[in-house]
């Protein structure tokens, strides 16, 4: 991994641009959102090759809730928990093998 850059944000947020660098392939991407939280630096989100991991959630979660409010949410986000699942992609989402986010 290769740090490229970092530039602050709004709030005093920090991003952090990082690239994994694949001899055998493409870089990929990698940026990480920071927020220090009482003296700590803490990772906020990641962006793997644009994809925000929590726009990514919020998107999931918003579709499931449309159809079946909160309370539906925190029962599948149970369920899926305690089986170690994860969520299905919400419709039109990038990235992914399997169209499921880890």
């Amino acid at each position: 991994m290769t740090i490229v850059d970092d530039r602050q944000e709004a709030r005093g947020d920090w991003t952090v641009r990082t690239k994994i660098v694949d001899h055998g392939s493409d870089d990929i991407s990698v940026d990480y959102r920071l927020r220090q939280t009482d003296g700590t630096w803490k990772i906020i989100d990641v962006t793997i090759e644009g994809v925000s991991l929590v726009s990514n959630y919020r998107s999931q979660f918003q579709e499931i809730m449309t159809n079946g409010g909160i309370d539906r949410l925190l029962e599948l986000l149970r369920e899926k928990n305690a089986r170690g699942e994860p969520l299905p992609a919400p419709k039109g989402a990038r990235g992914g093998t399997s169209g499921n986010t880890a």
